[in-house]
């Protein structure tokens, strides 16, 4: 016979608390977000009297972003840490004061050389991720000689992207915009052109193939660009050609008749144009 096992299960603890602006008038609607040490996330909106709770909370340490109030957007508040214990409530309360914007203003180059006419654009990011509700509407174009300036932008931490009509949209890097302050940067897009052919399980040119490449996350890296999928289809030739910026990519390729095929840690240097990529495709098996 089989000792019984005995499991004890915790009650959980709680983050509760109310959401008022500086003259103790209550708050509601607000995003609030509790991440805990292991990354796990919790979601909570104050209500019309501005009480939140998080509930069910496993013990440990939280972190707790105020992300946005939907009806004073200009008011914010800085994150607080909780220690969450089991079977007990921790009581915050949060109090949102009017933002104290900043002022962005730089040069941007590609490969070195002022780049006129660019959109420059500020994306807000928070835990490494874009939120672009809060900083894509603010944009400016570049000069003759690359210059920009952004005024009346909320402090923070920013991915820059700068883009073009038929040239793309590019990664500038993360840059962080103090209060009450100009903050001056120079921005350059290291760019460069991946180049290649698709070819038939014989070594004959395939057009109309579908390649379309992504760029790949460096978990060593201490920012990663957020971008989309650039799509191209190979020409009469076989040939296909994108612009890009530097670093590694995985391409996925395409075709009538033939299997897909996906390459990956694919480098390319602005310094210099990747060497020739080489894609063979085999015939597909029919069913």
């Amino acid at each position: 016979t089989l000792d019984p096992v005995v499991v004890r299960l915790g009650r959980g603890g709680s983050i509760e608390g109310r959401v008022a602006d500086s003259s103790g008038d209550a708050q509601p609607a607000v995003a609030l977000v509790a991440t805990a040490s292991s990354g796990t996330v919790h979601r909570a909106l104050s209500l019309e009297d501005g009480t939140y709770r998080f509930g069910a909370l496993a013990p440990g340490r939280y972190r707790v972003d105020v992300r946005g109030a939907l009806q004073r957007q200009e008011l914010a508040a800085d994150p607080f840490p909780v220690e969450v214990s089991d079977g007990h409530t921790s009581r915050h309360v949060v109090t949102l004061a009017a933002s104290r914007p900043g002022s962005l203003a730089g040069l941007l180059t590609i490969r070195g050389e002022p780049a006129a006419g660019w959109t420059v654009v500020p994306h807000r990011v928070e835990r490494g991720q874009y939120r672009p509700r809060f900083g894509g509407e603010f944009r400016a174009t570049t000069d003759a000689e690359g210059r920009f300036e952004i005024r009346s932008l909320a402090s923070g931490s920013y991915a820059v992207r700068a883009l073009r009509d038929g040239e793309g949209s590019f990664d500038c890097g993360r840059i962080d915009v103090a209060p009450d302050a100009e903050t001056a940067v120079s921005l350059d897009v290291d760019l460069g052109e991946l180049r290649g052919v698709v070819l038939d399980g014989e070594g004959r040119r395939l057009a109309g193939a579908r390649i379309q490449i992504v760029r790949e996350v460096d978990p060593d890296a201490a920012w990663n660009p957020l971008g989309g999928a650039v799509f191209v289809v190979s020409d009469a030739e076989g040939e296909f050609a994108a612009t890009l910026e530097s670093g590694r990519y995985t391409l996925s390729v395409q075709a009538e008749g033939h299997s897909p095929r996906r390459m990956e840690g694919v480098r390319l240097s602005g310094a210099q144009s990747a060497s020739r990529i080489e894609v063979r495709l085999v015939p597909s098996t029919p069913r």
